[in-house]
């Protein structure tokens, strides 16, 4: 998954991403990831700069999603969320 860097979203407190994975066996898994996840990017979570000379795409940021990647997502499935929590205690 790619998200354009800087031009089309930028990071902040109130930025979310929204990423549902469809499965045809199982439920969907809903997950609300903060942007500001990528203030420092990590093995899940990457900034791809494209620095060189010879690269002509633009930076962005993107998620690794892979069996081994998926636990760390857990903290953002939406029902763990506090936006979430909040909504349902209202």
């Amino acid at each position: 998954m790619k998200i354009e860097e800087a031009t089309v979203f930028t990071l902040r407190d109130n930025a979310f991403l929204a990423l549902v994975l469809l499965h045809e066996d199982k439920e969907n898994d809903f997950y609300l990831i903060p942007s500001t996840v990528w203030e420092n990017p990590n093995e899940v979570f990457v900034s791809r700069d494209y620095e060189q000379e010879w690269q002509k795409s633009k930076a962005e940021w993107g998620i690794n999603l892979s069996k081994k990647n998926l636990p760390e997502l857990e903290v953002y499935r939406f029902e763990n969320s506090d936006f979430f929590k909040q909504a349902v205690t209202r």
